[in-house]
């Protein structure tokens, strides 16, 4: 037919340096939604091991392409990543927290016992 055939052989090195930008944004996205999320949708819609297993998915993502920023001097996205990379720090010592009482075996007599001891009632239905 006479066609030539197209060179797309920079698309594999271009895919390779898209990753990090693609996996910041998508990685925000979902941690942005998915803590939303957490925060406000009913106590017993929460999958704990769900919820850990992605926080700790957004932390390794969250610290390979801050690496990957920090040695290519991008600064202004790198401030981004650092400022998702905060928010996921400040929430994951809770994440351990919501595991344990999402658990079957918490029962009312747990819930009272927590009651007491933060000083104010805590319902798992809050």
């Amino acid at each position: 037919m006479g066609l030539n055939e197209t060179d797309y052989s920079n698309l594999t090195v271009l895919s390779k340096e898209y990753e990090p930008y693609y996996n910041l944004w998508t990685t925000a996205d979902d941690w942005f939604t998915n803590h939303r999320s957490w925060l406000n949708d009913p106590w017993d819609e929460l999958d704990a091991p769900d919820m850990e297993e992605k926080v700790i998915h957004y932390v390794k993502t969250s610290n390979k392409v801050i690496r990957y920023f920090r040695e290519k001097e991008q600064s202004d996205i790198l401030k981004i990543a650092e400022t998702v990379k905060a928010d996921l720090d400040q929430f994951r010592p809770l994440v351990p927290i919501a595991v344990a009482l999402r658990k079957d075996g918490v029962y009312e007599r747990h819930w009272q016992q927590l009651s007491e001891a933060v000083g104010f009632e805590v319902k798992p239905t809050e």
